[in-house]
């Protein structure tokens, strides 16, 4: 595959083995087996991984990997190896997080490289992203944007028992056990939070498959949200992992390189693709942003009629009124 031009930090362009890797160098680099996750960095997070991820079994094979009221991530299991989908904020050891459920070695594959969905990357061997990725890292791992994110989980706290109290009069979205994760201050003022992921060992192009073993995924380029953005596509299992492709509210096109117009297209692009497969099948849609439902697997998947001749995308659920829900919906075609 042709490598990808563009961006980077001066003398660490994106084809530069080095880029990605200045930081870490400070915090240490060596490697332990830890079940079947091969963690390849050392570093100090600002949160315990056991209190900061809830993880909750979708179905056999398939684990949503939560940071509640935060970023949802995803384990897709093989029968010879496991897929990370993103790897969220990068505040707590994700990799600690997956062992006890990973059935085999796990990799990440990236949706796009906003900072919400690359914080752990540097804690796995393998990391997958598009080829348009790599020279959109920086711009979208900018310190900026981590103190922004500060503001923003102040603000979503404080609406939270709005929230739940909008919730109990009928909404029923939220799991009797979720909580959304307190922003770990303290954590952050001794240990610091950065994000700076390694170069990937595999970019990704539309239509390529990434094979699990006896489970294929493939990958769908839509851009709008961010140019690299992807969703992956389990057509046995009939799964479309659509991450913020998704996602709806005030953070949809914020971010630099976003395109409303294009972002559409990819929504119809899906919505066609699914409507025109042939047979009776259900689609669920996992996608993510903001989790409110991590508790449980009934929850998060509804069943909804996708009908054939429909060419238009489907919102996923409600978010809160600071915008950050991430919601779980499932279609079906008749």
């Amino acid at each position: 595959m042709a490598a990808t031009r563009g961006g980077g930090r001066e003398g660490h362009g994106p084809d530069d083995p080095r880029r990605g890797l200045v930081a870490r160098a400070a915090v240490g680099r060596g490697r332990r087996r830890s079940g079947t996750i091969t963690e390849v960095s050392s570093r100090s997070f600002a949160a315990d991984a056991r209190e900061w991820f809830q993880v909750g079994e979708i179905e056999p094979g398939l684990h949503v990997v939560a940071e509640p009221g935060h970023v949802l991530s995803w384990l897709i299991a093989g029968s010879e190896r496991c897929a990370l989908l993103d790897t969220g904020l990068g505040l707590a050891d994700i990799s600690t997080a997956i062992s006890p459920v990973a059935a085999a070695p796990a990799f990440v594959v990236n949706s796009h490289v906003h900072f919400d969905h690359v914080g752990g990357n540097e804690l796995f061997e393998h990391t997958e992203m598009h080829e348009l990725a790599p020279q959109w890292i920086e711009a979208g791992c900018r310190e900026a944007h981590l103190r922004a994110y500060r503001e923003l989980a102040d603000s979503m706290n404080e609406s939270w028992s709005r929230f739940e109290r909008a919730d109990r009069d009928g909404w029923f979205m939220i799991g009797p056990d979720e909580t959304m994760r307190a922003w770990p201050g303290r954590g952050i003022a001794e240990l610091g939070w950065r994000i700076d992921p390694p170069r990937p060992t595999r970019l990704l192009a539309d239509g390529d498959a990434i094979e699990l073993g006896e489970r294929t995924l493939r990958v769908i380029h839509t851009p709008g949200h961010a140019p690299d953005h992807i969703c992956l596509l389990d057509e046995a299992a009939g799964i479309l992992f659509a991450q913020d492709q998704a996602y709806h509210g005030p953070h949809l096109i914020y971010e630099e390189g976003s395109d409303p117009a294009v972002f559409a297209r990819s929504a119809r692009r899906l919505a066609d693709e699914l409507a025109g497969r042939s047979g009776s099948s259900t689609w669920p849609t996992a996608c993510g942003r903001r989790s409110r439902r991590a508790s449980s697997a009934s929850s998060r998947t509804r069943r909804r009629r996708w009908p054939a001749a429909r060419r238009r995308s489907r919102r996923c659920g409600a978010c809160s009124e600071s915008g950050c829900a991430a919601q779980t919906s499932a279609t079906s075609r008749s």
